[in-house]
């Protein structure tokens, strides 16, 4: 059997990352502030045999491999850096080998002082192009400066990456930044607000990354001292003219807002008013300005004005949605959510129209466990008819033991719309059997294609603590 590969980028303490923004190994205001990142990552088994999996560390100061077994449709494994005693303190990659399809979630975790997290998918395929929404230097924004790190991994050894960067609302390349002679297996941290001002000066752009080997691509995106959203950054192999949003906020009470950033992947300029996004319970759609090839427009729920000088989006107001091109114009959807009053933020790719997978795997279930961590669960309906779902929490109760299995029979969620487990709230399926303290994994099966995003919490503590992910959807289980 041939087997697959999960790809990540990691750190075990990460003692110092080399970032330039207020709250990582930054310097903001000439200041450098240090921060203590490391990880951890969540495997879950989307086959219907035993997986065994072999990982390697792939770092200048790493030389370990780590073997398991997971169990069939839906076992779970979790591995943390930080505590394993076979990985110096450093930064590096991962590679994971395996004879079963498996789901790999990535959280980003500061060990000290205020709490910066972000979570992203753990990338089963490379591309030799990849495509970033939205990318930071020094840029201003309501909750804080914007700055970026875009973390790159080689499939095979590279000669040469290239990173260009176009101004948000700009119709062309102001600069490319070229990474030469990459290891097979190892990863390259661009930092942004390192690059120096007379190629790149200040501001938001888009950033397209082109290799000459196949590669992976992860975004960090710092605001302010406190704030980190991690997100895949989307290959060219994922083109679509049409996206799903399960859960769009806007200025809640407790402040928590969206925005959406549309990147143009056509080739060709998109008009104005090709794009256009529409909501749940909202009467009229939403409509995209013009977006220059490989440039970005950006949906603003907290700031963004119609004509009559109205505020655009409804608020307080959430629900899903669904963004599409009239013409057929291939774009992406990055969809950031972060609260203004505090630094907790998280961001993930839109889920793509062309999904047609309709069993759906969530690696990490959490509910109200004792150190604050909590799991809030978004599905979204992508058919055109009332999707039944079958759903499975198994897992355990921690500090106990007691194994849980938890099966929901013909859960109805209707065309578009969205259903929401919130684990953080203690009576979320109590009277179902599912106990605050309970860890483990979600299967879903459904008679419509579906999908999901989920943000990981603490209930508990300052700083960031908003990761955001979305989960693996799949035809069904496979060998």
């Amino acid at each position: 059997m041939k087997l697959s590969r999960v790809l990540f980028t990691f750190a075990a303490v990460l003692a110092m990352l080399a970032l330039t923004v207020g709250g990582g190994v930054l310097a903001q205001e000439g200041s450098a502030i240090s921060k203590n990142l490391s990880t951890n990552f969540t495997l879950v088994n989307m086959g219907s045999a035993t997986a065994n999996v072999n990982i390697d560390y792939i770092a200048d100061n790493w030389d370990y491999s780590q073997t398991l077994r997971i169990n069939s449709n839906g076992g779970q494994a979790i591995l943390r850096q930080y505590g394993d005693p076979n990985l110096a303190e450093g930064q590096g990659s991962g590679e994971s080998a395996y004879g079963q399809p498996l789901g790999a979630l990535v959280q980003i975790v500061n060990r000290s002082g205020t709490p910066t997290s972000g979570a992203y998918s753990g990338v089963s395929a490379g591309d030799t192009t990849w495509y970033i929404p939205l990318v930071g230097k020094n840029a201003d924004s309501a909750t804080g400066v914007a700055n970026s790190q875009i973390v790159i991994q080689a499939l095979q050894a590279s000669s040469e990456i290239q990173v260009a960067f176009t101004r948000l609302g700009s119709a062309s390349p102001v600069h490319t930044e070229v990474i030469e002679n990459l290891g097979e297996g190892a990863s390259f941290y661009l930092n942004v607000p390192d690059i120096q001002a007379q190629a790149l000066t200040d501001g938001f752009y888009s950033a397209v990354v082109t290799a000459d080997v196949p590669v992976a691509v992860v975004s960090n995106l710092f605001f302010g001292p406190d704030g980190l959203m991690s997100f895949n950054a989307f290959p060219q192999s994922e083109t679509g003219s049409s996206w799903f949003i399960p859960l769009l906020y806007s200025r809640l009470e407790n402040t928590l807002t969206t925005s959406i950033a549309l990147q143009n992947m056509s080739g060709e300029v998109i008009p104005a008013g090709d794009i256009t996004m529409s909501c749940s319970g909202i009467a009229e759609p939403f409509v995209a300005g013009q977006i220059p090839v490989n440039g970005s427009f950006t949906f603003n729920t907290l700031f963004d004005r119609g004509s009559d000088g109205e505020m655009l989006f409804p608020g307080p107001y959430f629900g899903a949605c669904s963004i599409e091109s009239a013409t057929g114009k291939n774009f992406t959807t990055l969809v950031l959510h972060r609260y203004t009053n505090k630094p907790d933020q998280g961001a993930f790719g839109a889920l793509p129209g062309t999904t047609t997978g309709t069993t759906m795997y969530i690696p990490l279930v959490a509910k109200v466990l004792p150190n604050g961590f909590a799991t809030a669960i978004t599905i979204q309906n992508l058919g055109d008819a009332d999707a039944h779902l079958v759903m499975r929490y198994a897992g355990t109760v921690e500090g106990t033991g007691e194994r849980i299995d938890v099966e929901l029979d013909d859960v109805v969620i209707p065309a578009g719309r969205s259903l929401i487990h919130n684990f953080r709230l203690n009576e979320t399926l109590q009277a179902e059997g599912i106990p605050a303290g309970f860890v483990g994994t979600l299967v879903v099966t459904s008679d419509q294609p579906i999908g999901s995003y989920i943000a990981n919490t603490y209930l508990r503590g300052t700083g960031d603590q908003f990761m955001a992910y979305t989960g693996f959807t799949t035809e069904a289980p496979t060998q």
